[in-house]
């Protein structure tokens, strides 16, 4: 299931937790629980949501996340780190 998540982050880019819920037919719950134990792995990165402040004078130009940002400053989501990337490469 955790590759299934990560596999379906590779291919969107950036999701939020309703979003990935949706398209892998899981409960937001499940989605939940399965973000933390990837977030604590390390393959996963948070961007945008209500802990995303834009700076005043370039926006979000200087983020590292600014191109897979969701553009809102309520919904957070989710991406894949280089870590997250790798570990679907076969060996």
């Amino acid at each position: 299931m955790l590759k299934r998540y990560l596999e379906l982050l590779a291919q969107k880019e950036v999701l939020s937790q309703v979003e990935i819920a949706s398209q892998l037919g899981f409960s937001l719950g499940l989605v939940a629980e399965m973000t933390s134990q990837l977030l604590r792995l390390g393959y996963l990165q948070a961007v945008g949501g209500p802990d995303c402040a834009p700076a005043p004078e370039t926006g979000c130009a200087d983020c590292t996340a600014h191109n897979l940002c969701l553009g809102s400053t309520i919904q957070k989501g989710w991406a894949l780190t280089e870590k997250g990337q790798k570990s679907l490469i076969a060996p």
